[in-house]
């Protein structure tokens, strides 16, 4: 006997969203053809809340903070609270 292999596909409508949702001028950079941050994140958090758990979701939102730690640099850095920043469990 021959097993079929089973094919899964998934489409996100990442373009649809962008031609429907986001059609205004502002969710494109000033090269009208590229997509803005604003609307790179509101098309990210569709494509999460379609395909990403809520376990990695919240994994995703600690590292986003970690990342976000890591790259601050302060102008006083003696003042800077950042450098005594301790990531909580």
């Amino acid at each position: 006997s021959h097993s079929v292999p089973v094919c899964r596909i998934f489409y996100f409508p990442s373009y649809e969203i962008m031609m429907d949702d986001l059609r205004d001028y502002r969710f494109y950079e000033p090269d009208m053809l590229h997509p803005s941050p604003t609307a790179i994140d509101y098309i990210w958090g569709k494509l999460e809340q379609a395909c990403v758990s809520p376990a990695a979701a919240k994994t995703i939102r600690r590292i986003e903070e970690v990342s976000r730690a890591a790259a601050h640099r302060c102008a006083a850095a003696c003042r800077c609270r950042s450098l005594t920043w301790i990531p909580s469990k």
